[in-house]
């Protein structure tokens, strides 16, 4: 409740969320943080006209509680658009918050300016010479389970995260809170 933010607090729904709560508490949870002044995206979308930005939220994949296609329907009725000093206009940027990477080939298919996830806790135990204990994507699989990725065309970043799983225990992992600043203009997204 404390945290201010002067544009919002915007979050997902991970596989926690889910696996600890019957459907009663589940709405009571959601209930409780949106009381706390957070807005819960469960498949859905918000332009935040001052940021001429897109929020597209996409519920857990790891449950099988995502919808792309519906994150994204307010993008598809309405593209608000912003003039720039010479008077022709840009796409706002769209950032997806999603808690897994498992969602991506739909997200790929809309596009994404960034995309932010987590869930792999970044291998949360690595052994030299083995791989990772725990990377619970299909990407992870592929060894992309944390940092930065260009992948179908989606700038990626998969976050290490705080927390644990099944084992309370990181090794080699060092936990991690991102911070990213986005710069508004009407050029084409730029990483670094």
């Amino acid at each position: 409740a404390p945290l201010q933010a002067s544009s919002g607090k915007y979050l997902v729904m991970g596989n926690n969320d889910y696996s600890h709560f019957s459907r009663t508490l589940f709405t009571r949870y959601s209930e409780l943080v949106q009381e706390l002044g957070w807005v819960v995206l469960i498949n859905d979308a918000t332009y935040l006209s001052e940021l001429k930005l897109w929020l597209i939220g996409v519920d857990d994949p790891a449950t099988a509680h995502d919808d792309v296609d519906r994150a994204y329907s307010r993008l598809n009725a309405s593209s608000p658009t912003s003039p720039t000093s010479n008077l022709q206009s840009f796409r706002p940027f769209r950032l997806v918050l999603a808690h897994s990477s498992d969602c991506l080939d739909g997200v790929a298919k809309y596009g994404a300016d960034l995309m932010l996830t987590g869930h792999t806790h970044g291998g949360q135990i690595r052994l030299p010479g083995f791989p990772p204990f725990m990377t619970n994507t299909y990407l992870g699989d592929k060894g992309i389970y944390q940092g930065y990725h260009i992948i179908n065309g989606v700038p990626l970043y998969i976050n290490r995260g705080i927390g644990n799983s099944k084992l309370a225990l990181r090794f080699n992992v060092t936990p991690e809170v991102a911070v990213f600043t986005l710069h508004q203009g009407p050029q084409n997204a730029v990483h670094s």
